[in-house]
């Protein structure tokens, strides 16, 4: 056991200081070609807007604000020390241009104001700056794209290769609902993708390690502090969900089993989170000597509470059904339409073939047992649980969601593939009477 402890606490500690140096090191690239291709960005945004909606639907929105922001910040040349770029993370505006019009207009007119955005890592720019010195924004949205697309199909591949291909459909199905090009064409959506799509990669080439070494907890650790590392408060818990339930099942672990990895990969993931984003604000403040941990636990009071941008109340549960409500779509009712047909035709097919006693209802005595049936039906439920985490987090941060619906959106991410999920279980469970695992 302490060894084990040991190792958390050097791997917390590791984390936090490569990431810190990899932060660091990104700011010795040469700025001359930042500057230059960010100025060559400026054709690609001027097309559009600060939000540009790609379609009708609010998961279509590219966030091009943020992406200038990440831009502007990622090409600052400021003379300050490394380390003082690395924690106050810099950009220059010219009076009063938002990020958006001052890379998509470069109006220079009014006199630079240098400002900060501390109370975030951004790890992105470990990748972004040296990305910015051979290409503009345009082309790096292309790369995105095609990363994008790799990183799905080795993990679709995966989902086959090990058993878990339940998981194919309503990863893909999700990925549709909130719109592909939404991602591709935007760095402030793909940044929490990739630590998804990544996590679960490792642990499905991993997996066998994972368990049998017993190393849930450092690896939700792990992803919670990557997660805090690399995001600007989007749609992070989606880390956690649907690696929680690529966990589930691809594990034979009964109901109680299934609850106790769900309560300890969740406080493994938010000490992780917590740690990482704790760990920003406490060296900045120790570093450039300003009081940034209280400017960020007055950001998150705020994010938290059920206030507009205006200081009016909102409800919190108004809020769920709204947040709900954004994906009512024709399409989306389509995905969900084709994938109750496919479930069906899976039905019809088993029982035609196997009856029902390959749903564990079996005939005794001229009577139905629904024992076995029922015993694997309350087996699948901690899944099926996973589709709350959405909802948790909405109302948690009730403020973030209720501002910024365009990002708060993509957490539902978790809420669409447990629920899709746990409906293709329904009609692919066997009888696991001498087995303790539902998804096989």
């Amino acid at each position: 056991m302490r060894k084990r402890v040991l190792i958390w606490f050097l791997t917390v500690i590791s984390i936090i200081a490569i990431g810190m140096f990899l932060v660091s090191a990104s700011y010795l690239i040469d700025t001359s070609n930042l500057e230059k291709h960010l100025l060559e960005s400026k054709e690609t945004l001027a097309k559009e807007s600060s939000h540009y909606m790609l379609g009708e639907k609010i998961t279509s929105v590219l966030d091009n604000e943020t992406d200038s922001m990440m831009l502007l910040i990622a090409s600052y040349r400021g003379n300050e020390n490394i380390l003082n770029k690395t924690m106050n993370n810099y950009y220059v505006l010219n009076g009063e241009n938002s990020p958006y019009d001052q890379v998509a207009t470069c109006n220079t007119e009014n006199p630079p104001v240098k400002d900060s955005y501390y109370r975030y890592w951004h790890g992105y720019l470990i990748f972004l700056r040296p990305l910015l010195a051979f290409f503009n924004y345009g082309q790096i949205r292309i790369i995105n794209t095609v990363i994008h697309i790799i990183l799905l199909s080795a993990l679709v591949y995966l989902l086959w290769k090990k058993k878990a291909s339940i998981l194919i459909l309503p990863i893909l199905s999700a990925f549709l609902i909130m719109n592909p090009m939404a991602t591709f064409l935007s760095l402030q959506n793909s940044t929490i993708w990739y630590v998804t799509c990544i996590s679960m990669i490792v642990y499905l080439l991993l997996n066998e390690k994972i368990i049998k070494h017993h190393l849930h907890f450092l690896l939700f650790t792990i992803v919670g502090m990557i997660t805090s590392f690399m995001d600007f408060l989007t749609y992070p818990i989606t880390t956690l969900g649907l690696l929680l339930i690529l966990v589930l099942v691809s594990e034979k672990l009964s109901f109680k089993e299934q609850v106790k990895r769900i309560l300890a990969c969740g406080i493994s993931w938010t000490l992780g989170y917590g740690i990482m984003w704790t760990a920003k604000w406490v060296l900045a403040t120790l570093i450039l000597k300003e009081n940034v941990i209280a400017n960020a636990l007055k950001a998150i009071t705020f994010r938290s509470s059920n206030l507009t941008a205006f200081d009016d109340h909102f409800s919190r549960l108004i809020l769920l059904r709204d947040m709900l409500l954004l994906f009512k779509s024709k399409l989306n009712y389509f995905i969900i339409f084709v994938n109750g047909i496919i479930g069906l035709s899976i039905l019809i097919y088993r029982l035609k073939k196997y009856g029902l006693s390959m749903y564990g209802i079996i005939k005794e005595n001229g009577k139905y047992n629904f024992k076995t049936f029922w015993k694997n039906i309350l087996n699948s439920l901690p899944v099926l649980s996973i589709s709350l985490v959405t909802m948790v987090w909405y109302f948690v941060l009730a403020n973030h969601t209720q501002i910024h619906p365009f990002l708060s959106c993509r957490t539902a991410y978790s809420f669409f593939v447990a629920i899709l999920t746990w409906g293709y279980y329904l009609v692919t469970i066997k009888n696991l009477n001498n087995n303790k695992g539902v998804f096989v």
